[in-house]
This record gives structure tokens, sequence and C-alpha cells, in this order.
């Protein structure tokens, strides 16, 4: 076993079993497929094998009567041939419909409906002689040859039992020639039907085997979850700096629409622009309506000489302001005082007032 196998000691997430499946990657048993195929065949054999051993029986006795009276023509035999397999054909197409129904049943059982373009595409890889050889040699071969061995000898000894035993009752009885084919039939059924319930016991071992080796198979490395992780969600650093970059659009956004209903601008005297508002008797401390630094600062400060905000430049006013407060917040009781003064000196010059 390999380093990265030895490494791989995750459970595969549902991202990468879902991305498996699209490859046409899936957990499954040809047995159950077998198992339900075969089922199905003794079980239409049972209930309709006396009628489709009656219809086939006609066929081949019109077959042999007719066979004379053809002409020696080669369209003619092509047409008698043709016609013979026709009825043949209708004869057992319910017996094929029955297995092929069986094949889907276990299919959709299995994996459900499934439809991985991706997996008719060609693959190099598998012309690889040394790819070839490790799967020749491989855990999985050696576990299906094993499996073949002990299913080969218990459908070997099943049929030895029930040969012998149809021998044993056609040798102890007195048994008509006549009756044979009855007698020969209904040991054909029964060994059809033990081949069944042991194909059913391998078919529910497979699936446990297979289940558990595709489990294994798609095991993760602690590195492989962490790099899905990030590709699915992205890098912490990266989504954490999107996270702020979005707070700050937000911030910006909101001091654009508050700066047209500020009172008053405190500059610093370019870096830091913080808006205040007040509304006498709503209000018991001035409200920070927009904060900006740097170009944004600027920004903030010709939108206030457009809307004909007064500013006022403060640097450790406006310092204490932007880094004290939050936008939407009130002022800290601290700088009542100064934010008062401010007032006063804008209303004594006659510049805009409060509302």
């Amino acid at each position: 076993m390999s380093d990265s196998e030895l490494n791989k000691s995750e459970d595969a997430s549902p991202y990468k079993l879902e991305q498996a499946r699209k490859k046409g990657m899936v957990a499954r048993s040809p047995e159950l497929g077998l198992v339900l195929a075969v089922a199905c065949c003794a079980g239409y054999l049972w209930s309709r094998g006396d009628e489709l051993g009656v219809r086939m029986g006609r066929i081949a006795a019109r077959s042999f009567a007719g066979a004379g009276s053809v002409s020696s023509g080669e369209h003619a035999l092509l047409s008698w041939m043709g016609a013979i397999f026709a009825d043949g054909f209708q004869a057992i197409l319910p017996l094929i419909a029955a297995i092929v129904l069986g094949t889907l049943v276990s299919s959709l059982a299995q994996v459900g409906f499934l439809f991985a373009p991706s997996a008719l595409k060609a693959d190099l890889n598998r012309l690889n002689p040394l790819t070839g050889i490790k799967r020749v040699f491989s855990l999985q071969v050696l576990i299906e040859a094993a499996k073949t061995v002990v299913k080969v000898a218990v459908y070997g000894w099943l049929a030895t039992h029930v040969i012998m035993d149809l021998v044993t009752a056609a040798s102890r009885s007195a048994t008509p020639a006549t009756s044979l084919p009855s007698l020969l039939a209904s040991g054909a059924i029964r060994l059809l039907f033990l081949m069944v319930g042991a194909a059913l016991v391998f078919a529910a071992i497979d699936q446990l085997l297979v289940r558990r080796m595709f489990a294994r198979k798609m095991r993760m490395s602690k590195h492989e979850v962490k790099q899905e992780h990030r590709q699915r969600e992205g890098d912490p650093r990266i989504k954490q700096r999107r996270k702020q970059l979005q707070r700050e659009l937000l911030k910006r956004s909101r001091s654009m629409r508050g700066i047209r209903g500020a009172d008053l601008v405190v500059a610093n005297p370019t870096h830091l622009v913080v808006g205040l508002r007040y509304e006498a008797g709503r209000m018991t401390a001035p409200v920070v309506v927009a904060k900006g630094a740097g170009e944004f600062a600027l920004r903030l400060r010709k939108l206030a000489f457009i809307y004909g905000i007064p500013v006022i430049e403060s640097k450790a006013f406006a310092r204490e302001l932007f880094r004290g407060t939050d936008l939407g917040s009130e002022i800290p009781a601290p700088l009542y005082r100064t934010a008062a003064s401010l007032y006063m000196h804008i209303r004594s010059r006659g510049m805009r007032t409060v509302a």
C-alpha cells in the first residue's frame, strides 16, 4: 500500500461522491444484476415454461415437416429460415423481456437513474502496459478470483447433488420413458431455484465487499479535505477580506446618503471627515451620519460643498470622532462640549443651522 493510501484516513465528502457519480464511478455489483436476471428467467419458466415448451415444439415440428417442401432456390430457403427464426424469437421474446427487466431493476436499485457521458470518453491510461500489469496483480483481481472459485465450487456441488437425485429417482422406480421429460424438467427447475438462492447469498456478500472497497477507494487525506473546502468555500483569508470590503462599501454608501442631511462636517483637514447631525428635542446628542478617510474623505468634502454644509477643520476633534464613534451612533459624552462649541460657532456665523 502506498503512502498516499495510508494517509487517506478521512471518509469521502458528499461533494467528492457527487463528482465521482457524474463520472460514472459508483458502488455497483454485477452479482445482483445476474441474480435478478436468473430469478426472472426462473420465474417465467416456472409459470410459463410448459407453454413455451409446447410452442417451441410446434415450431420445431413445423420446420421439420416443411423442410422437404422447400424449393431449392436461394431466396426460398432464406425466406423459410427467416420465418422459423421470427417465430422462435417471438416465442422467447417474453423470456428475454423478463431477463432485461431484472437487469434494469438491479441497476436502478443500486445506483438509481445515472447518465454519465464523461464515462464514455476514451481513457488513454488504460492502454498503458504498466497500468494493466498493476491491475492484473492488484488486490481486486485476487478477490474476484477467489469469489469465482467459491461460486464455481458451490454451483458445481448443487448441480451434482440435483443430478444424482434425478439419477437415483429414475433408477429406483419403474419410470416409463414418456415421463422422463417431466422428471428432467422438474429437476431443472429445482436446480435453477437452488442456484438462484445461492446467487442471492453471493450477491449480498458481494454488495458488502463492493461498497466497502468503493468507500476505501474514495477516502480522502486531511490535505484533500482542506483543499476541497477551500475550493468550495474559498480561502478563509480571502473570504474575510471580501466581507471586510463589503462592510466598507456599505459604510461608504451610508455615508454618501447621510452627508446630505448633515448639519456639520469636521475635517482633519483632508485625511479624515466626519459628518454630524443633531435634531433638538429628538436627539440627546449629535449623531455621526457620515465617515470617510483618504480619498473618500475628499469626496465627502466635495459633496458637503455641493450641499452647502459647513466644513470645520479640527484635527484633534475629527480624529477622536473618527476613532471613537461608529456610523449611525451618538458621539460620546466627553465630546459634548467640543461639539456644542462648534455648533455655536456655525450658528454665530450665520451658516446652516440645526433644523
